[in-house]
């Protein structure tokens, strides 16, 4: 194994990130599905590749400052390439932060600014505090660079396995999916496209809301993949999540919302035929406190 010497921010993250067989998985559901472990990257989660270009950007235009709206991987991400880069690193959350995210915020430099209400009224905090204060806009639905650094995830995916029938991808802002589409439209592959949502929840906070920010390059997303929009409960994405980590894979409850979502289709609308992707965004060893709160207070059969 050659081992990478490389310096420069650039090289944090390993391409690709693992595609593998979820066999456990595989054989309950009666198709083959697989599983894209974003949640391997730097700071465990997709959102790294977001950062690093973000990152890229700011940097070449100048800015030294950077600012950003989140309930968490986002903010921990950025605030991490920041360090890296000398960036100083605003992150706008609600009040109601656990105190699991904002200590991992603090630890890489970022600088808190607490919000009360929900994650519009964060959000339009963050973007008057950027324009009074003309430092770089990080947010999601402001920054396509961000879209940029997901479109890699499509193009891997196409390398690794060749064209996948469906994509299953957890969403809010939208970003992600427009993002890994956008890497698809590179290449020969026209995988359909499932946004994973929990528009009302208690445990996927990262994905809590569809907010779609990004709205116009999902949609536009959706329509060109002949995708649909799918949700899922509480219950049911924190059992997906258990199933999950009998392959292995300890995630996030929202990232388990890709596998949730994926039962649901196979019920309602039918079982996809041909190799499927679920995306697996986020790690659960960032807030192993809250995590195993919500398994337990959400599902019996777990047991630590």
């Amino acid at each position: 194994m050659q081992l990478r010497t490389e310096q420069g921010v650039e090289n944090m993250i390993t391409y690709p990130t693992p595609l593998v067989k979820l066999d456990v998985v595989s054989q309950i559901v009666g198709m083959e599905v697989y599983g894209k472990l974003e949640c391997t990257n730097p700071t465990g989660s997709h959102k790294d590749r977001e950062s690093l270009k973000v990152l890229e950007d700011a940097k070449l235009k100048g800015f030294r400052e950077v600012a950003i709206t989140s309930t968490g991987n986002a903010a921990i991400s950025l605030a991490a390439y920041s360090l890296v880069n000398g960036v100083r690193c605003h992150v706008f959350v609600p009040e109601s932060v656990s105190e699991e995210k904002a200590r991992l915020i603090v630890s890489f430099g970022g600088e808190l600014h607490k919000v009360r209400g929900g994650l519009k009224e964060v959000y339009a905090e963050c973007v008057e505090f950027v324009e009074r204060n003309g430092v770089y806009d990080a947010n999601p639905g402001r920054n396509l660079k961000k879209i940029e650094g997901d479109s890699a995830i499509g193009a891997e995916i196409v390398t690794q396995i060749g064209n996948p029938s469906y994509v299953f991808v957890p969403t809010n802002n939208g970003t992600l999916l427009a993002g890994v589409w956008s890497g698809f439209k590179r290449t020969k592959a026209r995988p359909r496209m499932i946004a994973a949502t929990a528009p009302v929840t208690e445990v996927a906070d990262s994905i809590a809301g569809y907010s779609r920010l990004d709205e116009e390059a999902l949609d536009e997303a959706l329509e060109e993949s002949g995708g649909i929009v799918l949700s899922a409960s509480d219950k049911d994405i924190v059992e997906a999540a258990i199933l999950l980590s009998k392959e292995g894979i300890f995630c996030e409850p929202a990232s388990a919302t890709s596998l949730a979502v994926l039962k649901r289709f196979q019920t309602e609308v039918g079982k996809p035929q041909g190799p499927t992707i679920i995306l697996i965004t986020g790690t659960i060893m960032k807030y192993p406190t809250r995590i195993m709160n919500i398994f337990h207070r959400f599902s019996q059969n777990y047991s630590s």
